[in-house]
């Protein structure tokens, strides 16, 4: 029973060792595959729920985190005052850089485009963005914590801008593979502009704001 007893808490100091060398930071000497498979709680006039995919290229230094992106979503729009759209998809693509200080704490920003079509009609647009997180490592546990924020950039019809928070557990510098993922934006935009022409128009159409909240669920995997 002693040398039972004494494997399992052998085991046990073993797996402990083992789970808190995996949660050390290791940053990477060369970019790593990363895939988000993920569900879609969405509003804005989108179907209320989606599937989401995103592939991308991060690669973690001491002092630089870098990545780029490739998105696709099948969220549709539902409540545009069209009539017959029945299809609908996003697709998008980004890029974004953070500089991290002797705290941990990383700041910086990027770029994206996305596209949206429909049955009726497509919108396309470039949006800036700029934020900072930290990387928090516990004794058993890690996880990320980011906040951007989207400028309107080229979106001259709706001026869609807003705040995104990002959540991954583990953080993704350790040896794990597998995470989960949580992002929660919240855009501010106002009404389309139907006649840029139109001054008066413009101006009640620009007035007219409104907000919405995307929630997405999933994983996330890292080779």
């Amino acid at each position: 029973m002693k040398t039972l007893i004494a494997l399992i808490l052998g085991a046990m100091s073993i797996l402990a060792a083992v789970a808190q060398e995996e949660n050390k930071p290791v940053y990477d000497t060369y970019p790593h595959l990363n895939i988000v498979s993920a569900f879609g709680l969405n509003g804005g006039g989108y179907s209320t729920f989606s599937q989401k995919a995103t592939v991308g290229l991060a690669i973690e230094k001491p002092r630089f985190l870098l990545s780029v992106s490739t998105g696709y979503d099948n969220a549709r729009k539902t409540n545009d005052n069209t009539i017959g759209s029945i299809d609908g998809h996003t697709k998008s693509i980004g890029g974004s850089g953070f500089y991290r200080l002797n705290s941990g704490w990383f700041f910086g920003g990027g770029s994206g485009w996305a596209k949206l079509s429909t049955t009726n009609y497509t919108k396309d647009s470039w949006h800036p963005s700029f934020g900072g997180g930290k990387d928090i490592f516990l004794e058993r546990w890690s996880f990320r914590l980011k906040c951007t924020y989207s400028l309107p950039g080229s979106d001259k019809d709706n001026g869609v801008q807003g705040p995104t928070l990002t959540f991954i557990l583990p953080s993704p510098v350790t040896k794990h593979h597998f995470f989960f993922y949580e992002s929660l934006n919240t855009s501010i935009f106002h009404a389309t502009i139907t006649d840029p022409t139109n001054k008066a128009l413009t101006d009640l159409q620009r007035a007219d704001r409104s907000y919405a909240s995307f929630l997405t669920l999933g994983m996330m995997f890292k080779f």
